[in-house]
């Protein structure tokens, strides 16, 4: 062995990975909850016109619940490890290692979901007829509803063309808030 290698120990690793988890578990409760709110408006939430991938809220319980859990454990455990061989019981390492599975797959879901959310768009009142020199407006998917009129619309992604944010009139800057 060389006597430049150093190891990074359980204990030490914890006390880096745990707090921030915490951090990223506690970001991706707050960027949930101001998804409730489009524009830091709660009458959106109040009349029920926020999108259903936002209600199902996986950032409270995947990205944040589960992480929140595994990263307090962790965390703990990093601080009552003395040094790199006195780090707890095998029952601790069983709970770890559980939390932490439970943390990926919270983690794995809310990155999933998130996804579809934007594939799908944000739920804005928008024109309905805009092609059409028609009046008909109504709260919708209008990014979702486009892909059903004309196919090569879907193949435009709404999140590269800036100019199509503008067709949901309100809440003001949806598509802008949800993507953030």
């Amino acid at each position: 062995p060389s006597p430049y290698r150093v190891a990074m120990c359980v204990g030490k690793c914890s006390r880096i990975v745990g707090p921030c988890l915490l951090v990223l578990g506690t970001l991706s409760v707050a960027a949930n909850i101001l998804l409730l709110f489009p524009g830091g408006a709660s009458k959106y939430l109040v009349e029920g016109h926020i999108s259903k991938d936002v209600k199902v809220m996986p950032g409270i319980w995947g990205g944040g619940i589960t992480v929140l859990l595994a990263a307090t454990q962790i965390t703990a455990m990093g601080w009552r490890c003395a040094g790199c061989s006195d780090c707890g019981t095998r029952g601790n390492a069983f709970i770890s290692a559980v939390l932490s599975k439970l943390m990926l797959l919270g983690a794995a879901a809310c990155f999933v979901l998130s996804g579809v959310g934007l594939t799908n768009g944000p739920l804005c009142f928008y024109n309905a007829y805009e092609h059409d020199n028609g009046n008909r407006t109504l709260w919708g998917y209008p990014f979702l509803d486009a892909g059903s009129q004309a196919p090569d619309i879907r193949t435009e992604n709404y999140l590269y063309d800036r100019r199509t944010w503008n067709k949901c009139l309100e809440p003001q800057d949806v598509v802008a808030w949800n993507i953030v």
